[in-house]
């Protein structure tokens, strides 16, 4: 028995038996494959942005303004302010409060040292109005001179029955005082009160200052002893008037030679 020759299939048709998937095409997953819930995984970017870095002037700038050390805040503030815009670093607000503390010790070192000089000016106005009486014909500020066996006074500590060593016209701070038994020049009299509110000026305080004198002078003693004896006097200054000072200082003095004992009862020395 001959068995007729098989014909061949149609070219591209596929022939009895299972099919085979086409080359490359995926596969269906196995029947009992399930679905893994919870393990998906999204990608992460290959770059990742590194932190900011603070900029260290800033921190620098900061630290200065806060122990007082301004020059070098404000030095270091404006570097950084510089280095961040240009770098892109973080650090503004530390440069920035760097600044203001910076600012604020100079207003408070300025206002110290406003009010010392105002103080030492205060101190020193006192100080003068104290110490500082011009002398009649005072003219050029001439100091008094000291000797042997002499006592420093201030001219407001004067008090009446007071011998002077020497003494010469001009502005006086201080001057010599010695015992009326020794040689001396001037002696202390009288005082005399002024009256005012403002201030009247040098002259018109020396005119009242002499005729007020004068008149103490010529009570106290015999005219024919004032014929070789010159008047003098300490008058305030316009800050003293200005602190409540109104008192003139009535002295006498021998311009020629020296004496022992009360001047206006006296004789010259040995």
């Amino acid at each position: 028995m001959t068995v007729p020759p098989r014909e061949p299939f149609p070219y591209g048709q596929p022939g009895p038996g299972p099919a085979q998937p086409p080359y490359g095409s995926p596969q269906s997953p196995p029947y009992d494959t399930q679905p893994q819930y919870g393990a998906q995984q999204f990608p992460h970017s290959p770059y990742a942005t590194p932190p900011r870095r603070t900029n260290p002037f800033a921190i620098a700038s900061l630290v200065f303004g806060v122990i007082g050390g301004s020059l070098l805040s404000i030095i270091f503030g404006i570097v950084a302010l510089k280095q961040i815009k240009e770098r892109g670093e973080q650090g503004r607000g530390l440069a920035l409060a760097g600044f203001v503390l910076s600012v604020c010790w100079i207003l408070l070192i300025g206002v110290g040292v406003t009010v010392a000089i105002v103080a030492a000016s205060q101190e020193e106005k006192t100080n003068v109005s104290a110490d500082q009486r011009p002398g009649a014909g005072s003219d050029t500020g001439t100091d008094v001179g000291t000797g042997d066996g002499s006592d420093t006074k201030r001219v407001n500590e004067l008090e009446v029955g007071d011998c002077l060593k020497r003494l010469s016209e001009g502005t006086h701070f201080l001057v010599s005082v010695v015992p009326c038994s020794a040689p001396h020049r001037a002696e202390v009299f009288a005082k005399v009160t002024l009256t005012g509110i403002s201030y009247p000026g040098e002259s018109v305080i020396a005119e009242e200052a002499e005729n007020r004198c004068s008149q103490r002078l010529t009570s106290i003693a015999d005219p024919e002893k004032l014929e070789d004896l010159n008047l003098f006097y300490f008058g305030p200054t316009r800050s003293s008037w200005e602190d409540g000072d109104r008192q003139v200082l009535c002295l006498v003095m021998d311009p020629n030679r020296d004496r022992t004992g009360r001047i206006l009862e006296g004789g010259p020395a040995a």
